[in-house]
């Protein structure tokens, strides 16, 4: 049995102006980076040893991998970048009214349908799945659509809710054997 742990990175400044970002990015704000310190400690308070850490590309997501202190040995996955927003990125969150998930709305503006996402998101995990060995503890640093999308894909394999929104640093625990994915926790940092 694996255990992989996939996290959503620090709050930004796009977050916090309710803009949305994608495949731009943002910094992480004062409070991002009290969210990845939250997170460490928890890392750390559970003795969990990473044997593995994976991140998008994206500088928020690497940024909250850096405070947490695993900067020199992440493994950046293009396939675990945010959706492509296409023409609404940067934008605000109000001028695209459309409620998750998105399904094909964002491709007549540039950006991906719902399954180019899904698609992309379920090849990382998978791969990283196979990759790393059995008892080993893996960390996943990614973005809210990845996380969602892969949980509606999994969902039937969960052993307690299945949160309809993830806070920034917020981690979703699976338990992976034989290509099961089994949510077992959900971890939030009040901050």
């Amino acid at each position: 049995m694996k255990d992989i742990y996939i996290m959503r990175h620090g709050e930004t400044l796009f977050n916090y102006k309710l803009l949305l970002q994608g495949w731009c990015d943002a910094p992480l704000t004062p409070t991002g980076v009290k969210q990845a310190q939250a997170a460490g400690e928890y890392i750390l308070n559970h003795s969990l040893t990473l044997d593995y850490i994976y991140s998008s590309p994206a500088g928020r997501a690497l940024s909250t991998v850096a405070i947490l202190g695993y900067s020199d040995r992440v493994v950046c996955l293009p396939d675990l970048r945010e959706w492509c927003f296409g023409l609404f990125e940067g934008e605000s969150q109000k001028l695209f009214p459309h409620s998750f998930p998105y399904g094909d709305q964002l491709v007549p503006f540039h950006g991906e349908s719902q399954e180019q996402v899904t698609t992309r998101i379920i090849k990382a995990l998978k791969a990283i799945e196979q990759e790393v060995k059995e008892d080993t503890t893996t960390l996943v640093v990614a973005h809210t659509c990845v996380m969602r999308l892969f949980m509606q894909s999994v969902a039937n394999h969960s052993l307690v809710e299945v949160p309809q929104k993830i806070g920034n640093c917020g981690i979703l625990h699976f338990k992976v054997d034989n290509g099961v994915w089994q949510l077992v926790e959900v971890i939030e940092h009040n901050i």
